[in-house]
């Protein structure tokens, strides 16, 4: 009986080239100011509760309206991180009580809110910074660099899952890839970018940033598995939804921020 030829376990890999490079100019127009990065936090919270309402279960319909709205307000009315932070607190307890009072007990809605509202925010403040276009670029970068460094050595080398109830696709040998490339590249693109801190520190830095990363992507494996779906949306070709591309920043971007802020 003819057997069936072995599947290329590179074939995506053109078409998330392309895509890349689709990201690579949103990324850089978005960088380009902080009123752009004001601007494409908002649009991130938009598509971000667009893509949580399918994992949670919740109507988005006046969501992902109001909530970036008031996150432009928050952002406009309070100039600094922690009195933003204060309103979205605000918020958050009003939407764990919409929350209680509307879907029976679900968190589905207030945990949709700390991610839009109290955790990718962290780029926009990072941008405001001195030098905040470097840093953005920084962690940016390495962050999804560690994620390639990841699924190129869990494609070519992995073989051992490491929490295949979980996350079926990630391997030992992804894991300790990134463990083991991603400070070298911290240490490389720190030294282009001209950042202010020693090559020791870089290569601490990059080490957080490859195991923070994973715990991110982790953590949004877990919650598509219980939502039982693969991808948080068809957003991106080849990668899925935002949430998935930028599934690695989740704890990324708020300790990165508090260590240079």
């Amino acid at each position: 009986m003819p057997q069936d030829p072995p599947k290329n376990k590179y074939a995506d890999v053109p078409l998330r080239i392309k895509s890349w490079g689709v990201i690579i100019c949103i990324f850089a127009l978005a960088i380009s100011h902080p009123y752009m990065m004001c601007l494409f936090c908002l649009w991130v919270s938009f598509q971000a509760l667009t893509e949580l309402g399918g994992l949670f279960s919740f109507d988005i319909t006046y969501w992902r309206i109001g909530i970036p709205l008031s996150q432009g307000i928050l952002l406009l009315v309070c100039p600094t991180y922690y009195e933003y932070m204060e309103g979205v607190c605000l918020i958050i307890g009003i939407g764990l009580i919409l929350a209680l009072l509307l879907r029976k007990a679900s968190l589905g809605i207030p945990l949709s809110l700390v991610i839009v509202l109290a955790v990718y925010p962290h780029l926009t403040f990072l941008r405001m910074l001195p030098q905040g276009w470097l840093w953005v670029i920084f962690l940016v970068v390495t962050t999804e660099l560690n994620d390639i460094f990841q699924y190129l050595t869990g494609k070519s080398l992995g073989k051992r899952k490491i929490l295949p109830k979980i996350s079926p696709n990630k391997t030992i040998e992804g894991f300790a890839g990134g463990l083991l490339l991603t400070p070298l590249l911290s240490m490389g693109l720190g030294t282009l970018l001209g950042l202010p801190i020693s090559m020791f520190s870089l290569a601490v830095i990059g080490l957080a940033i490859s195991f923070f990363g994973f715990w991110g992507d982790v953590t949004f494996s877990y919650l598509k598995r219980r939502a039982g779906v693969k991808d948080t949306g068809t957003l991106i070709p080849a990668h899925g939804g935002l949430l998935d591309r930028i599934d690695s920043l989740l704890y990324n971007c708020i300790w990165f921020y508090l260590w240079i802020q």
